[in-house]
């Protein structure tokens, strides 16, 4: 196998997608893989450059990964989705964070340490707790959000 410069991955609850290109730009590696293979799969090679789109769990992701060595970057989606080929699915869009990563003049996400992620997420279930006190003392049903539902 040719040697990996850059690393997509896909993230999602269970399952990530991870593309990986050479040099030259040209995928030499496309798997799936659950949370603990990706570990794996990721300490077997040698550190490169691993790109992910920003989101709350991509800080853990990329904390993980740079203890192993790699260079992570986080991006954000708008940024992303250019590159992406063809209809949305998560091996494409993992394909699309690797190319986007090799690409230069795309801002990049800060990797959060978990002191920086937990003010943050104090307001997020502050917010939450004020939002079903105040359903509830209307006599209301409480129906969390969509993104309260997702966690």
């Amino acid at each position: 196998m040719s040697e990996i410069s850059t690393i997509g991955i896909d993230l999602g609850k269970r399952l990530f997608h991870v593309v990986g290109l050479d040099a030259r730009g040209a995928v030499v590696l496309e798997r799936r893989c659950g949370r603990s293979g990706l570990m794996r799969l990721l300490g077997r090679l040698e550190p490169c450059r691993v790109g992910l789109e920003a989101c709350a769990t991509s800080h853990y992701r990329g904390r993980r990964l740079g203890a192993l060595g790699h260079e992570v970057v986080l991006l954000p989606p708008q940024y992303v989705k250019p590159y992406r080929r063809g209809q949305k699915n998560d091996l494409r869009d993992a394909a699309a964070i690797a190319e986007a990563v090799s690409r230069a003049g795309i801002p990049a996400v800060a990797v959060k340490s978990e002191a920086e992620q937990l003010p943050a997420t104090r307001v997020r279930v502050r917010a939450g707790q004020v939002r079903a006190r105040t359903v509830l003392a209307s006599g209301r049903r409480f129906e969390p959000t969509r993104a309260a539902a997702a966690g």
